[in-house]
């Protein structure tokens, strides 16, 4: 009888102990946990945000006019041929300036993905025509200003085409408030296209108001699909 009385006491008291290691260690612990990646995350994106601005201190020193605008993402079926087409919609009569797009990994001939199509329609612009068109040194050299969609395909591209240092930016460090990478949206929902091409048709309204359109009569406006 003692001895079980005793075995009971001892499982009591060792619930309590792990009660108690639960409490004053492992609560504070997974706190600390959540606070350390909240404050990693905060710091990760201030330091973007700074290596961002300094896209636009690049972009601001540019000479003026651009001649020639070159969108790039992943794969040139959602976000850059949503930005070829909104661009080329909002300089509909003004040919001079030269609007196209490119992937960083993609191959050529592929049409865009369905629901950019189907976003597209909604804004009253056209993907039917598009063709996936894969980036390269020539199109990296024709162009003006190279805009992508978040900063690491900014580090691939110049990786590549140490060339086009200069002339690199994000497409959002044009849209006004905080600053962001444009999500890519491919097998999301109708919901998430639509608020990817929101965020690139406001950058894309304050890239024009940034950008100085060429004059020349001669400079006329070239698709590459």
């Amino acid at each position: 009888m003692l001895i079980e009385r005793l075995e009971t006491v001892d499982q009591v008291l060792r619930r309590v102990i792990r009660k108690v290691v639960y409490l004053t260690l492992i609560v504070p612990l997974r706190a600390l946990t959540g606070l350390l990646h909240i404050l990693r995350v905060k710091v990760l994106r201030r330091i973007a945000i700074w290596m961002w601005r300094q896209d636009d201190t690049i972009i601001a020193n540019r000479p003026r006019p651009v001649h020639s605008v070159f969108f790039v993402c992943k794969g040139n079926i959602c976000r850059s041929p949503l930005a070829e087409a909104y661009m080329k919609s909002k300089l509909k009569g003004k040919n001079q300036l030269r609007v196209f797009s490119g992937g960083l990994d993609t191959t050529p001939g592929h049409t865009a993905n369905a629901v950019a199509e189907t976003i597209a329609r909604q804004y009253g612009l056209a993907l039917e025509g598009h063709r996936t068109t894969p980036i390269s040194r020539d199109l990296i050299r024709q162009a003006d200003l190279i805009l992508v969609m978040d900063y690491s395909q900014r580090q691939s591209l110049l990786a590549t085409y140490p060339e086009a240092q200069g002339k690199v930016s994000l497409l959002s460090s044009f849209r006004r408030g905080v600053l962001t990478h444009i999500p890519d949206p491919y097998g999301g929902t109708l919901e998430q296209f639509d608020h990817c091409y929101q965020l690139i048709s406001q950058s894309c309204d304050n890239l024009l108001t940034y950008i100085e359109i060429p004059e020349s009569a001669s400079l006329h406006e070239r698709s590459v699909h």
